[in-house]
């Protein structure tokens, strides 16, 4: 919906919509774990099942999932769409669930369960903290986007539209001769196209 343009609501969106996905993908792998419980209880398995699947995967898919949607978003004004950044975020997202699961997948075989489930959550772990450094960038061009737009709407005269820098999609101040995101003059801006038409002119 137009009403729901920014970064962050396609961060929360997607993080939402991926957490749900690994909610449901678990209910239905280990139904039969859950309705029927363990045949020889052991606590330590137990303890690192319940860590991998309720805590290190929904984060995984929740955080790929919001990267892309959050490109979807994107910055400035309107949703960005299906631009190259977007199949970027996408790409990633696939990327780390493919990683994620395979090597969930192979370490099963390593041993025991009292080997490989450590294991496996050593690698969620692994794969989660690389998707949480690129969250962290996003979301802080997200919540510098949310300020910006909230420090402009207080300035902002009745009936004036909303500018955004033609370089970085960043709100701009109301009467702003820089970008409070990425610095760039305005007036430059502004002159270019001016000095391009009186070249081509001359």
């Amino acid at each position: 919906r137009p009403a729901f343009d920014d970064l962050m609501d396609g961060v929360t969106f997607g993080v939402v919509s991926g957490v749900a996905y690994a909610c449901f993908d678990t209910l239905i792998r280990h139904w039969a774990l859950l309705t029927t419980g363990l045949v020889t209880p052991q606590p330590a398995q137990f303890a690192s099942l319940v860590f991998l699947e309720g805590f290190v995967k929904p984060l995984v898919m929740g955080t790929a999932t919001g990267l892309a949607v959050a490109e979807f978003s994107g910055l400035g004004k309107g949703h960005d769409g299906f631009t190259p950044r977007y199949f970027g975020g996408v790409g990633l997202a696939i990327g780390a669930n493919v990683l994620y699961s395979t090597g969930i997948y192979l370490l099963g075989y390593v041993g025991s369960g009292n080997v490989s489930l450590p294991l496996q959550v050593l690698w969620g772990l692994l794969v989660l903290g690389v998707l949480i450094l690129r969250l962290r960038t996003v979301l802080q061009a997200g919540l510098l986007e949310g300020a910006l737009e909230n420090a402009a709407a207080a300035d902002l005269p009745v009936g004036a539209e909303q500018e955004f820098c033609q370089r970085c999609e960043m709100p701009l101040l109301p009467g702003s001769a820089f970008c409070s995101a990425c610095g760039v003059s305005m007036r430059a801006r502004a002159k270019a196209p001016v000095l391009a038409t009186v070249g081509t002119a001359s």
